[in-house]
């Protein structure tokens, strides 16, 4: 989702890396329940891909970025709302 705040932050981390050059990021993706385990941990793996290409369009080296997906394993909503499964649909970044 293209949003001021994320491009904010996308350059937030840009200048971050570019300061603390052994740092990488960890991007997770994550999704709902709607589909099978399978479909949603390919999903998630991709959701992770696809925030990694923004922050390489945005110049930073794609070595400097590892991905994975955890599916629906680790919700932080409940999938019985709208809401909550939309909470769900998320990837989170965690600097190592």
């Amino acid at each position: 989702i293209k949003t001021d705040q994320n491009q904010k932050f996308l350059m937030a981390a840009k200048q971050y890396l570019l300061r603390n050059v052994t740092s990488k990021l960890l991007l997770t993706g994550h999704t709902d329940d709607e589909d099978s385990e399978e479909w949603n941990l390919a999903l998630s793996k991709k959701r992770a891909l696809s925030v990694k290409r923004q922050f390489v369009a945005a110049g930073i080296a794609p070595d400097r970025i590892l991905t994975t997906g955890k599916g629906e394993t680790q919700p932080k909503a409940s999938n019985q709302t709208a809401i909550g499964k939309k909470a769900n649909r998320r990837v989170t970044i965690i600097v190592q």
